[in-house]
């Protein structure tokens, strides 16, 4: 008798922990309003580093700042880290310092959607003036098209002077757009939404579309001022 009340008692402890499992899990995500198949499409490995990063900061000071955190030489390298936001969201970020090596670039890059914020807050998104709102809904609709992968890329630039709340809010709204498309790739491939996915699954998403965020500090941002007000 006593031998079968303590199996009972063993087997409801092992469903009590199975039943509590899942919930857990969803606990350690409740402060993000992403799922967490919607993190790991945009988060890093836990091997990376993440930090934070002063938008304040110019240009060298920043560089400096961002290679003593991540602990690595960024010449010359493609580094890649975890950038916590404000709310506590880490999205990936890959860096790539351009080194004193004689080589000018000139032109646009056609495979990047280049994304540039000035002093203001005004957005450039492939050279074409926008909204930080509606940044999103622009990725959504251009990332790909009828050939697969138009957009290998997405970079972001902004200056001194750029509000940071600006800044955020343009990180968000990037996450948001690929979050989109990718919602629309789970829809095709699987008639389910992301947050319902099987981890290979996710992996087959990653594959048709790479989420690559690219942080370029060292070109020159031309935006034009705001349109002066018209006067009635």
């Amino acid at each position: 008798m006593k031998k079968a009340k303590f199996l009972y008692l063993f087997l409801l402890s092992i469903f009590f922990f199975i039943g509590c499992s899942p919930k857990q899990t969803k606990i350690k995500t409740s402060n993000s309003k992403y799922c967490a198949n919607e993190l790991s499409l945009l988060s890093i490995s836990d091997s990376l580093k993440k930090i934070t990063i002063d938008y304040s900061l110019e240009e060298k000071p920043l560089l400096s700042s961002i290679e003593e955190k991540v602990g690595e030489n960024v010449c010359g390298e493609l580094v890649s880290f975890g950038l916590i936001l404000k709310n506590e969201d880490v999205i990936k970020i890959q860096y790539q310092k351009i080194c004193d090596d004689g080589i000018i670039f000139c032109g646009r890059k056609p495979w990047k959607a280049k994304i540039l914020l000035n002093e203001h807050g005004l957005l450039l998104i492939d050279y074409e003036l926008s909204s930080i709102d509606s940044v999103k809904h622009w990725l959504h609709q251009n990332l790909m098209n009828g050939k697969g992968v138009k957009f290998k890329e997405t970079s972001i630039q902004w200056q001194t002077e750029t509000p940071k709340d600006s800044i955020e809010k343009t990180f968000a709204n990037i996450m948001d757009g690929y979050l989109l498309k990718y919602e629309d790739l789970s829809q095709q491939l699987f008639l389910k939404k992301i947050c319902d996915l099987e981890t290979s699954q996710i992996n087959i998403l990653k594959e048709k579309l790479s989420f690559k965020l690219q942080l370029e500090l060292e070109e020159l941002i031309i935006i034009p001022p705001p349109p002066p007000i018209q006067q009635e």
